[in-house]
């Protein structure tokens, strides 16, 4: 999985070995590259989708519509 290695390795430098390794092994993260797989899949039947979300009305910005 080199491409994956490079991405986590990236990811460790960026917020730390432990946050990283931690949230592969707790299944909050998934990865898979040529029929390897490392991490968990996440449950998502609670989720919402992005495009049903109000990311921003304007109001919170300080801009009029």
């Amino acid at each position: 999985m080199p491409e994956c290695t490079k991405f986590f390795d990236e990811m460790r430098e960026a917020f730390g070995k432990e946050v990283v390794d931690d949230a592969i092994r707790s299944g909050r993260f998934y990865a898979k590259e040529a029929g390897h797989e490392l991490g968990g899949l996440s449950d998502w039947s609670g989720s919402i989708a992005v495009r049903d979300m109000v990311l921003n009305t304007g109001v919170s910005c300080g801009i009029k519509r």
